[in-house]
């Protein structure tokens, strides 16, 4: 098993406490490039700011909330 690690403060990460962002870099010279990088919750919460990070726990949190809503509308309908 390969290890991860944040790419801010070097943290060793779990699969359950950590965020993967894919960074696209598009210069007005001709290299541009795509990164993928790993970050703890603190430093993604750094990386995007309060007010995203806030947003974001909130959409995901509504996410989950559908999602356990189909799956019991499902069990019902059996």
């Amino acid at each position: 098993m390969t290890k991860t690690f944040c790419n801010k403060c070097g943290k060793e990460l779990k699969y359950s406490d950590h965020r993967k962002v894919e960074l696209t870099v598009r210069p007005y010279t001709t290299y541009g490039g795509r990164f993928n990088l790993d970050y703890c919750e603190s430093c993604f919460k750094e990386f995007i700011g309060e007010e995203e990070y806030n947003a974001m726990i909130q959409r995901e949190a509504e996410h989950k909330k559908r999602v356990e809503e189909r799956k019991k509308e499902k069990e019902l309908a059996q």
